[in-house]
């Protein structure tokens, strides 16, 4: 009996693999897009950043260094933005608080793309703590305590507004070169914050709009057990070494950009660099990304921010 069923194993075998059909595959690369990025940040000047799209084995540089970028405010041209390295275009034009700006960016061979944003105005942080004590833990068998993070500052009932609060500690400038460190693991967060779906994908900043609490005072409060760190080019605020709390009070599609980011971040295991959140963000789409660019790809959003420098009050000590 086994030998009949190696038998018919074998003629099977030899049927399948006699079967054989020739299939023409179809050029499926989608057409190359524009991918137009610049995040709108008040009293600094913008900065625009142009690349395109191309299939995952394409091995050249995606930058565009020969594209037309227009600065527009509503219908009115302000200026041609000037090119600088690796798909970079500035101007010494400075966002303004309550002013919206068009980036229109053409280049031959593909559509023009355009992006607009409004900068929102900025909020006034009134109190924020940074403590350490309160909260104790045991990890591998250690006494530990919680790092605890808290910001009141009062939400503008004009407006519907959405937030991004930065605790930043041990922020430091050396040779040209910004270290920061973010705490990155929450384990007690607010419930504001909590509303928002992305605890469990490990931001380093949080949003939050004002939903719950519009036109009253905001106080969020927040646990973490370790933190992260990130280089940059240039420091976040203007401000000295030490701790600082950092709100930013973002436009809509900066809020939407970020939440896709995030997931979009964690599902393909990408860097955790707040430097890298945006142009990193082609590479791969396991999740949407939000896009506000017509014809094209990428993001034009806005913040404007204000910060309180937050010492650290050990309690353990």
């Amino acid at each position: 009996m086994r030998a009949i069923h190696l038998y018919i194993q074998g003629i099977l075998c030899l049927l399948l693999a006699g079967c054989s059909k020739e299939i023409t595959l179809r050029n499926s690369d989608p057409v190359s897009k524009l991918v137009l990025n610049c995040i709108l940040i008040a009293d600094e000047p913008i900065v625009a950043n142009v690349s395109h799209t191309a299939n995952v084995t394409f091995n050249e540089s995606m930058y565009v260094n020969n594209a037309i970028v227009e600065l527009w405010t509503g219908n009115t041209f302000i200026e041609e933005m000037k090119y600088t390295k690796d798909g970079e275009y500035t101007t010494q034009v400075r966002a303004k608080e309550g002013m919206s700006y068009t980036l229109k960016a053409r280049v031959q061979g593909y559509e023009q793309v355009e992006g607009t944003d409004s900068v929102p105005k900025s909020a006034r942080i009134i109190d924020s703590k940074y403590e350490k004590g309160d909260h104790p833990y045991i990890s591998a068998g250690e006494l530990e305590y919680y790092a605890d993070y808290s910001i009141v500052f009062n939400d503008d009932p004009k407006y519907v507004n959405f937030y991004e609060v930065l605790f930043a500690f041990q922020m430091k400038d050396t040779d040209s070169t910004y270290f920061i460190s973010l705490p990155s693991v929450c384990r007690i967060p607010d419930p504001v914050i909590d509303d928002e779906g992305l605890i469990n994908f490990f931001p380093e900043t949080y949003i939050f709009s004002d939903q719950r609490n519009n036109g009253s005072g905001f106080n969020i409060e927040m646990s973490f057990s370790a933190s992260s760190s990130s280089s940059f080019t240039k420091p976040l605020i203007n401000g000295n070494d030490g701790s600082y709390t950092i709100l930013r009070t973002i436009s809509k599609n900066y809020y939407v950009f970020l939440k896709s980011w995030y997931i979009h971040r964690y599902n393909l295991q990408l860097s955790s660099s707040i430097t890298e959140m945006i142009y990193e963000g082609l590479t791969g789409n396991p999740f949407p990304l939000y896009t506000n660019v017509k014809n094209g790809y990428g993001i034009v959003a806005a913040y404007s921010q204000t910060f309180l420098k937050t010492e650290l009050i050990d309690h353990t000590k």
